[in-house]
C-alpha cells in the first residue's frame, strides 16, 4: 500500500480526508508491526525504541496507575511517530542521546541548533534533516536554541504535543510520569499544542503554556530565568510540593529520594539556589519547612 509524504503530513496535521485516515490506519495496523518484527532490517529503529521504552517505566514510588497507563499509551504514539519518520526520511540514521539522572548533555544538531538536555531526558533526531522540515523527538526536558531557517521549520514532537518554530529559544518539559507538557519561551514566537492540532497557541517571550494529557491548554506569564535556571546548575522552587522537589533532586543529582511518611509529600517549599549543592538545599529546606533528612549511599530520606 503506497502512502505519500503529503498524505502522511495531512494526517499528522489533522487535515486528512476520511479516506486518507482509513488508508493510513489500515497501513499502520498491517505494516508497522511486521516491520518492527524484522530483526535485521530495522536494528536502528529498534535501538531507538529500546531507549524510549526505558523512559516509560513508571516511577516505583509516586506514579499513579493512571499515569502509568498514559505512559504506556504515550510510548505507543512515540513508536508510531518514529516509525513513520524513519520510513519517510529515506531510512536515514536516527541518533538517540540520553541524559541520565545527575547529568546534563549538550547536543549540536545537524543544522547547527543546540539542545541542552536535563537529567532523565532523551532526544532522538536524524543525522540529516528532511528537505521540508527539521523534526526531533523529546522525552523529558530540554532547552532549545534553534537556528533560523524560514524555509524549513523546526518541530519538537512529544507523546502528546508538538512545538513548531523557525528560529527561537525555549524550554520544553515533557516527562512521562508527569500529567502535563510545559513550554516556556525565552525568545521568538513558538506554536504549541496537541499533536492533532485541535488545541494550539502561539507564544512569545516570557509566556508559558501547559498542556494536560487529559485536560485543557492554558498559558500565562512566567519569570523565564527561573524556569531555565537548571541548565546553569541552578534549582528553583516556588511553592513546590515536596514530592515534586524529590523528582527534581533525583534528576539533578542522580540520587534516590524516599519519604518516611506520605503526608510529607504535600508540604510546599520555596527557594532559589544558584549553585545547586544537595547539602545546602536540604539544610535550607530543613529550616524553612521543618523537615529532617538523612543521606546515605545515594539515598536521601526525608522524615
Amino acid at each position: 500500500m503506497n502512502i505519500t509524504e503529503e498524505e502522511f503530513a495531512r494526517y499528522a496535521n489533522g487535515e486528512a480526508s476520511p479516506e486518507e485516515e482509513e488508508k493510513i490506519e489500515r497501513w499502520l495496523a498491517s505494516s508497522v508491526g511486521d516491520m518492527l518484527k524484522a530483526p535485521g532490517e530495522d536494528q536502528k529503529l529498534a535501538a531507538v525504541w529500546n531507549e524510549l521504552s526505558l523512559l516509560t517505566k513508571p516511577s516505583k514510588k509516586r506514579t499513579t496507575f493512571r499515569l502509568a497507563y498514559l505512559s504506556t499509551a504515550a510510548a505507543c504514539f512515540l513508536l508510531i511517530g518514529l516509525t513513520w519518520w524513519y520510513v519517510l526520511s529515506d531510512r536515514t540514521n536516527i541518533k538517540t542521546v540520553k541524559a541520565e539522572n545527575g547529568q546534563q548533555v549538550h547536543i549540536t544538531l545537524p543544522d547547527g541548533s543546540s539542545v541542552h538536555l536535563k537529567g532523565g531526558s532523551i532526544l532522538s533526531y536524524p543525522e540529516r534533516f528532511a528537505r521540508t522540515e527539521r523534526r526531533v523527538i523529546l522525552s523529558g526536558e530540554g532547552y532549545f536554541d534553534i537556528v533560523e531557517d524560514k524555509k524549513k521549520g523546526f518541530i519538537v514532537q512529544t507523546d502528546s504535543s508538538f512545538t513548531e518554530v523557525l528560529g527561537t529559544r525555549f524550554d520544553l518539559r515533557a516527562y512521562k510520569n508527569e500529567e502535563q507538557v510545559i513550554l516556556t519561551v525565552e525568545q521568538g514566537r513558538v506554536r504549541f499544542g496537541r499533536t492533532n492540532r485541535k488545541q494550539m497557541v502561539v507564544l512569545t517571550a516570557g509566556r508559558q503554556a501547559s498542556l494536560k494529557y487529559l485536560g485543557v491548554l492554558s498559558e500565562k506569564n512566567v519569570p523565564v530565568d527561573e524556569v531555565i535556571a537548571w541548565k546553569d546548575n541552578g534549582v528553583v522552587f516556588n511553592e513546590t510540593p515536596l514530592v515534586e522537589v524529590a523528582q527534581e533532586l533525583e534528576r539533578h543529582f542522580g540520587i534516590q529520594v524516599e519519604f518516611s511518611k506520605k503526608e510529607l509529600q504535600s508540604l510546599t517549599v520555596t527557594g532559589r539556589y544558584k549553585e545547586a549543592k544537595l547539602d545546602h538545599i536540604m539544610r535550607s529546606l530543613s529550616f524553612s519547612a521543618g523537615i529532617h533528612y538523612r543521606y546515605k549511599d545515594h539515598t536521601l530520606t526525608i522524615f
